[in-house]
């Protein structure tokens, strides 16, 4: 068991980098699903303004960019997982990896956003994982509001 980060054990660097990651997968799980697939592309280089650790912004740019790209879920899953593992120096980065890695499949997959927050906030743990849900959430019925005025007011427009 000594190899098994918690949330609750994470560093504030960690939790930082952990919300932060999360939240842009939900942003662009939201993208795919009113957007396609496809234009989270133009987004891909946000990646880099989440000032992450270098190789989690590489991990994760590389995710998306091989379900991007077309790649079936079960090579994106083989390839991504080889490079976690040799990419990980510390528990935490498995984790964030795996995180990482199932997001961008959910994303490819189109699952609800809401579906996509429960697999995230499992990462927390069941403790904690209340107030993170509800950020998530907020996040994703913020985003969708702007979403659906654009679409009604392109409705409007035609």
């Amino acid at each position: 068991m000594s190899d098994v980060i918690r949330y609750a054990d994470f560093t504030e660097e960690n939790k930082s980098n952990f919300m932060a990651i999360a939240e842009k997968i939900i942003e662009f799980s939201i993208i795919a699903r009113y957007e396609g697939l496809l234009a989270v592309e133009e987004h891909l280089e946000e990646i880099a303004e989440l000032k992450l650790c270098p190789k989690y912004a590489l991990f994760f740019k590389k995710a998306l960019q091989l379900t991007m790209d077309g790649f079936d879920p079960s090579d994106v899953k083989i390839i991504m997982e080889n490079y976690s593992y040799y990419s990980s120096e510390i528990p935490f980065d498995s984790l964030i990896f795996d995180m990482i890695l199932y997001g961008a499949l959910t994303v490819q997959n189109g699952d609800n956003p809401r579906i996509l927050a429960e697999k995230l906030v499992s990462y927390v743990g069941i403790v904690e994982s209340q107030p993170v849900y509800e950020r998530f959430i907020n996040k994703i019925d913020g985003l969708c509001s702007i979403f659906e005025e654009r679409r009604e007011a392109a409705t409007a427009d035609n």
